[in-house]
């Protein structure tokens, strides 16, 4: 089984700011990593903590590797070569992006857009939540002020997040030929195509990715350290806390104290906070019940819905400011020699069971 993720490092210079990893997940051995920079244009980020930094989303389609930077999609093949990508006006702050047959669908963060490309790069579809009359009247949004001819790449870095109406929409999933999308800011997962909210939660505010599985949704609670399981009703039916898991709880408890320093150190001096401890993002169905998850320090987890246990986990990093962001699992594709174009093979840094 073939494990890709993309990772980004909080407070590195935008060149060191994050990779894309393909890890052999039955071996637990680093198969390629490709620095992920945003180019044409490069980006001048004021903002010291994600922003534009590192990879977004991933997913695979016909047979490559989509990932998302902060203005492009890049496209690889599974041995991590480059392709050509896609770059548009409307690429402001990607996040995750989900698939239907004939298109992809990416989110907008920075501009509060949900954006559909077909194979050519082209946008055939957009969806604006604040310009959408029922989120309008049932979330009390006013439109962003945008013009949509002209170039925005460049023209809302820094932290938007609480500027306005900005739903913080992060992330967009298709099922049954319906698109949804995740507004973490208001805490409501939107069905766009009918108009109506499938799930609203206190638990989603802040939350992270969105992942259909066999009936179930799955939404990373980033903020309380959870995976969220909702039915197909929108219902919260279980919330998998990853502090509950002996290995887990370590590795916080590890982080901790310096996380706090930081806290101290923001309030006396006005530093940044700029690394969280066990912060939750990336969501991937694996086989069957089995999905794997990211937390920071960069580490994959992976559990069993139905029983809630950690099965299985992949260290890549100890330094806490690196975090996993996108990730797919793909079934195994013959692995060649086993090497990326920049030769790296190497042993899995730490691996446990629970």
């Amino acid at each position: 089984m073939d494990v890709y993720f993309s990772t980004v490092v909080r407070g590195a210079p935008i060149e060191k700011g994050g990779e894309l990893v393909r890890l052999d997940w039955d071996t637990k051995r680093v198969l390629g990593r490709k620095a992920i920079v945003p180019r044409d244009p490069d980006v001048d980020d004021p903002n010291p903590r994600g922003s534009s930094r590192g990879g977004r989303g991933i997913l695979v389609r016909h047979d490559e590797l989509l990932v998302a930077n902060y203005h492009s999609l890049l496209r690889f093949d599974r041995r991590l070569n480059p392709l050509s990508g896609h770059t548009d006006n409307l690429f402001v702050g990607l996040h995750e992006l989900a698939q239907v047959e004939d298109r992809v669908w990416l989110a907008a963060t920075s501009i509060d857009a949900a954006i559909a490309i077909d194979d050519a790069g082209r946008v055939v579809d957009t969806w604006w939540p604040r310009e959408c009359p029922e989120l309008q009247k049932h979330l009390g949004l006013e439109p962003l002020e945008i013009d949509k001819t002209a170039d925005n790449r460049l023209r809302f870095l820094g932290d938007s997040s609480l500027a306005g109406s900005h739903t913080h929409l992060n992330a967009v999933a298709v099922e049954d030929g319906e698109l949804y999308a995740l507004l973490n800011r208001y805490g409501v997962i939107w069905n766009a195509t009918t108009g109506r909210p499938f799930a609203e939660h206190p638990a989603l505010v802040g939350a992270h990715n969105l992942l259909f599985i066999g009936g179930r949704v799955l939404v990373n609670d980033t903020r309380g350290k959870r995976v969220l399981v909702f039915d197909p009703e929108g219902g919260l039916v279980r919330a998998i806390d990853l502090l509950g898991f002996t290995a887990v709880a370590r590795l916080h408890r590890r982080h901790r104290p310096r996380y706090l320093l930081q806290v101290a150190a923001k309030k006396l001096l006005g530093t940044r906070v700029v690394a969280r401890p066990l912060f939750v993002r990336g969501l991937a169905h694996l086989e069957g019940s089995r999905f794997l998850v990211g937390i920071s320090p960069a580490t994959i987890l992976e559990i069993d819905i139905d029983s809630g246990e950690l099965l299985d986990q992949f260290r890549y990093s100890r330094d806490v400011r690196v975090c996993p962001h996108g990730l797919v699992a793909i079934a195994d594709s013959a692995h060649e020699a086993g090497t990326s174009p920049d030769g790296v093979a190497s042993p899995v840094p730490e691996q446990s069971r629970r």
